[in-house]
C-alpha cells in the first residue's frame, strides 16, 4: 500500500518538475494589446496574379509592423477560391530560412474555428 502511494507520489512530483522546467524553456509571450485601430482593408491578390502584377502582389502581401520584431519573413493575404460566391481562403505563409526545406500546408479548424490555433 506504501509502495502505491509513493509511486503515486513520485509520478505526480516528477511530473510537476518536468511543467516546471517547460514552462522555463520558453519565454513568456507577450501581453495581447486591445488596439481601436483599424487594420484596413483585406488583401485580395487573385485579381493582382490574374492581370500578371506578380511582384505588386509579392510587395503588398510582405507582412510588416508586427508588435515585435521577427527575422522570419511571412506573407498573408486572400486568394479567391470561387468568384460566383465571392469565397476566399486566407493563408499566411512563412519563408523558411533554407532554401531546401519543402512547403509545409497545415490544414485544421475548420466552421467557426480558426487554423491558427494549434
Amino acid at each position: 500500500m506504501y509502495g502505491v502511494t509513493i509511486i503515486c507520489f513520485l509520478f505526480v512530483f516528477l511530473n510537476e518538475n518536468e511543467c516546471i522546467l517547460h514552462k522555463k524553456l520558453f519565454p513568456k509571450p507577450a501581453p495581447l494589446e486591445n488596439s481601436s485601430n483599424d487594420c484596413g482593408e483585406p488583401l485580395f491578390l487573385t485579381p493582382l496574379i490574374e492581370s500578371g502584377r506578380i511582384e505588386e502582389a509579392k510587395q503588398k502581401s510582405l507582412v510588416r509592423n508586427l508588435s515585435y520584431e521577427s527575422e522570419i519573413e511571412s506573407y498573408s493575404g486572400f486568394f479567391t477560391v470561387n468568384k460566383q460566391y465571392n469565397s476566399n481562403m486566407f493563408f499566411w505563409f512563412f519563408k523558411s530560412k533554407s532554401p531546401k526545406a519543402p512547403v509545409v500546408v497545415w490544414l485544421q479548424g475548420g466552421p467557426g474555428g480558426s487554423s491558427l490555433f494549434g
